[in-house]
């Protein structure tokens, strides 16, 4: 366990026993434990330390005390609660079982039968709270728990209890009492007056996404969530899901109105509501649309303020009236693992590296990511927030304007290399070991230092403000030693040593901010003294084996897990049944590719940082053979010949031709075409043409070997990800955006091109009979069945045993079982996920004491 952990084991041992951490949430931390008195298990929820802090625990104490005498059979039930070594804690069973959000991350969406037996015992529950003065104030699928099918109603009172405790302070948590998704209006614009009839929306939307797979209110903000909630009727859960009974939606309408006297006056009432076939709104539709012409637009008028201060409140919105301290935290949903992160210099713009879809850059007082067109997985933005850095994968380093324009390529460096701005109007890059810096505007390439075995690789993380001395890392043997390299001097000083270090930052308020594998620590550093502290606070804890990549701008620190994901491979079935595969060894497993007789795939194996290379698995045990040695990153498996004597690939580094090899692992390695930015490949059935896309968004057939006379088969308006069909008569888009896209059309362009996904497509596979294509949801794997004639239409279905993002996939020819890589990931900061944390340095307060 943690040090927290340790010490608050330690508190409780008297009366608990805590074994393990069971989750983490926005407002506590989790642990099962066992009840020593009793002898039972029990779970204990301990707020995060920014909470408790500026709570009082006595007032928190007394407020959760009133909720500890609820009794009914849908309501988890408070044991105990208290302070301990300065831990606010509450008890509660510990029972087995999932959460709704648990089961619609599996299923997305719940029988219609089921849906309205856990909303009316939920009901049930809020009525009976409702009636002894009560109310929850964040009901959502994450506080319900389903044992044995039978909802169970968790944290009942602890928002009020909180809310209390906290008094006006809760601006200082940069914690928000309620979810965006199920807020009820009056939540969201901080009306001070919340009744039962707030329960009431957030328990209609919780039915509504149980039905229609989504919330009534969507989203790329919190901001953008809650001015939907506030000026938008919910469109009506009939035109997602027809086979909803009309009362039912009539119902949730009612329970989904703006105004808390238009919704039902009692929890009980919805649910008889429910259950009453003939029941209707009292609202024609020719009313209701009247009302909502004269009143929206003047409600809006009047929420809009309103809806900023409530941001404020929550720690959603950083603005002037927000107090300089207040600590916000919230995440971005980048669709799929990342590969880079960085935050402008005035900490208002996160940009980040999905692994698949291009660079996003993301205002934070916005609901939208904006695409930018730069392929720099570590693309860092210059001191003045007009430009970027990066490395291609071809290798260039290149300058280009932020917002678009030309690039300039400045010169040719690994594509792995790092490369930051300095402060003196030069870029620095790692070459070939040592240390190299060129003018930002062009010029002649400047040595600083050489490789050296002794000390190891120099890496160049960031610039601190005097102009001249560069913070870098020494790196030997899986050990960094952190370190200050005086550019004029060409000399370094080291600081101090962390195991497996990739990002150090300079703080400007005096702290180094660096990662230890899957943590982000800070300690505090004086640039004039040049000297570091002894100690350092871990600010996020990520996953286990994983990098933590992270930027900083102002006193913005956004984070997040760094390329594939730790794990297994796995081969999953249509029933749901998972095997995990035998015989593997420690690795990161990524982008497997299964042969056309199924027998065989090769996947993507790294075997701790040292490099990758392509391993064959033969079914159903192996072993796993490696097939290259070159220990180069390889970039993209790409395919298999169709008699399985060959694989095809590339690699990252320059020449970045189209490789094949044997895949018994004879012979070497062979140019199959002297292509350079081949993003996807497939081989014709007679072996002699070559279909490839690359990033100018057209698909091409090219003889192999041939250098020249390449035909254009396709042209997908942009995209550089296009999936021709096994038989060659559709092809697969996957359309940049926000979010990507799937359609398909005719491979001769004939027939309109069809929309297949409908919320976002990433990883597109094809059948073996080409009738079907599968592709990634978020944590989704979709499969949709294609109807060819005239026009393509799909028609879409979730497998049941895909939900963790950021695994990879391939589907056997026989179309029933699927091999992909298990993403294990016991924290809280997920992949997929940016963490924004706003004025995060308060956090580094007791550091700052310590090193007075």
């Amino acid at each position: 366990m943690s040090a927290p952990a340790d010490r608050l084991a330690a508190a409780l041992a008297d009366r608990y026993r805590i074994e393990r951490e069971l989750g983490a949430g926005g407002m506590a931390t989790v642990y099962l434990a066992a009840d020593l008195k009793h002898d039972r298990k029990v779970a204990i929820k301990v707020l995060k330390p920014e909470l408790a802090a500026v709570l009082g625990a006595e007032r928190f104490v007394v407020e959760i005390k009133t909720t500890a005498a609820l009794s009914h059979p849908h309501i988890l039930p408070l044991f105990d609660s208290g302070e301990a070594a300065g831990f606010l804690f509450y008890v509660m069973p510990y029972i087995e079982g999932e959460t709704i959000r648990e089961k619609l991350n599996r299923e997305t969406q719940f029988g219609i039968e089921e849906a309205l037996r856990i909303t009316t015992e939920v009901a049930d529950a809020l009525d009976y709270a409702h009636r002894h003065g009560v109310i929850h104030r964040d009901i959502k699928p994450e506080n319900i728990l389903l044992h044995d099918g039978r909802p169970m109603v968790m944290d009942f009172g602890i928002a009020l209890a909180v809310s209390a405790a906290a008094g006006g302070r809760m601006t200082e948590t940069g914690l928000s009492l309620g979810t965006p998704h199920y807020m009820s209006p009056e939540q969201a614009t901080a009306d001070k007056q919340i009744t039962a009839r707030s329960d009431i929306y957030s328990l209609a939307s919780v039915l509504y996404e149980m039905l229609a797979g989504e919330p009534p209110h969507s989203g790329g903000s919190a901001q953008a969530i809650i001015m939907k909630i506030i000026a938008e009727k919910a469109q009506p859960v009939t035109e997602l899901r027809r086979s909803v009974p009309p009362n039912v939606a009539a119902a949730l309408e009612k329970a989904l109105e703006k105004v808390p006297a238009d919704r039902f006056e009692s929890a009980s009432e919805f649910a008889r509501a429910l259950g009453d076939q003939h029941f209707v709104t009292a609202l024609t539709p020719g009313a209701s649309r009247a009302h909502g012409r004269r009143t929206v637009p003047t409600a809006l008028f009047a929420a809009v303020a309103l809806l900023l201060a409530a941001l404020a409140a929550a720690g959603w919105l950083r603005s002037p009236s927000v107090p300089e301290r207040a600590v916000a935290r919230f995440t971005i949903d980048a669709g799929e693992m990342t590969r880079g992160i960085d935050v402008s210099p005035d900490g208002r713009n996160v940009l980040y590296v999905p692994s698949s879809t291009g660079m996003r850059l993301r205002k934070l007082d916005g609901d939208s990511a904006e695409f930018v067109p730069m392929r720099s997985p570590n693309a860092r933005i210059s001191p003045d927030g007009q430009w970027l850095l990066g490395v291609l994968p071809s290798g260039d380093l290149v300058i280009e304007p932020l917002r678009g324009g030309a690039s300039r390529v400045l010169t040719q460096v690994n594509p792995n290399a790092a490369a930051i701005w300095g402060l003196d109007g030069f870029v620095y890059f790692a070459l070939d070991g040592g240390l190299a810096r060129i003018p930002a505007d062009g010029g002649t390439v400047d040595t600083l230092a050489v490789s050296d075995t002794s000390r190891g690789r120099i890496v160049p993380m960031d610039a601190l403000p005097d102009g001249r001395t560069l913070v870098v890392t020494l790196a030997r043997a899986g050990v960094a030693s952190i370190s200050l390299m005086d550019v004029a001097r060409r000399t370094t000083t080291p600081l101090f040593t962390a195991q497996r270090v990739q990002y150090v930052r300079y703080a400007p308020a005096g702290y180094l901010i660096y990662n230890d594998l899957n943590r982000i620590l800070a300690r505090t550093f004086d640039p004039r003294r040049r000297n570091a502290g002894e100690e350092s606070i871990t600010l996020a804890e990520g996953p286990p084996t994983r990098v933590l990549g992270f930027g900083i701008g102002g006193t913005t620190l956004a984070f997040t897990p760094i390329g594939g994901g730790p794990g297994t491979l796995v081969v999953a079935d249509r029933s749901g049944g998972v095997r995990q595969l035998p015989n593997l060894p420690p690795g990161e497993y990524n982008v497997p590719r299964v042969s056309p007789d199924g027998r065989r795939f090769v996947v993507y194996r790294d075997d701790g940082g040292r490099g990758a290379d392509l391993w064959v698995y033969e079914m159903p045990s192996g072993p796993l053979t490696q097939l290259t040695h070159t220990r180069d990153v390889v970039n993209r498996v790409l395919t298999w010949t169709p008699d399985g004597s060959r694989v095809v690939y590339t690699r990252s580094t320059r020449p970045r031709d189209v490789l094949w090899r044997r895949s018994d692992g004879t012979g070497e390695e062979e140019v199959l075409l002297e292509r350079d930015g081949v993003t996807l490949a497939r081989i014709a059935p007679d072996g002699r043409r070559v279909l490839y896309s690359s990033a100018d968004g057209a698909l091409r057939s090219a003889s192999p070997n041939a250098p020249n006379g390449d035909q254009v088969v396709y042209r997908s308006g942009g995209s550089p990800y296009m999936y021709p069909s096994p038989d060659g008569r559709l092809v697969a888009s996957q359309m940049l955006g926000t979010p990507p896209q799937i359609f398909v059309q005719s491979i001769t362009g004939s027939g309109r091109r069809v929309q297949v996904s409908v919320r976002s497509g990433l990883d597109v596979k094809w059948s073996s009979n080409s009738r079907k294509l599968y592709f990634v949801d978020g944590t989704a794997l979709m499969e949709a069945t294609l109807d060819v004639g005239g026009d393509v239409r799909a028609t879409l279905r979730r497998l049941p045993f895909y939900d963790r993002a950021g695994a990879t996939y391939d589907v056997f020819p026989d179309d029933e079982r699927f091999v992909m890589t298990r993403v294990t990931n016991e924290s809280a900061v997920r992949f997929g996920e940016v963490t924004v944390i706003a004025n995060f340095d308060v956090f580094l307060s007791p550091l700052a004491r310590g090193a007075k």
